[in-house]
């Protein structure tokens, strides 16, 4: 038996406008994470802490 092939992945541009991207950013700065007590362990989801970071980056 055979692996399966991969197909390649190639970078596919996009365009978004500013006005978009500047509604986006506003939205994820205004969002009030729930409290996130005991998920250390992801088993409620994303932790808030690791979601922070993300919508910072």
């Amino acid at each position: 038996m055979t692996a399966p092939q991969a197909f390649p992945l190639e970078p596919t541009p996009i365009h978004v406008p500013d006005t978009v991207l500047d509604d986006l950013r506003t939205r994820l700065a205004a969002t009030r994470p729930p409290l996130d007590e005991g998920n250390e362990d992801w088993s409620y989801g994303v932790p808030a802490a690791y979601l922070g970071e993300l919508v910072a980056y």
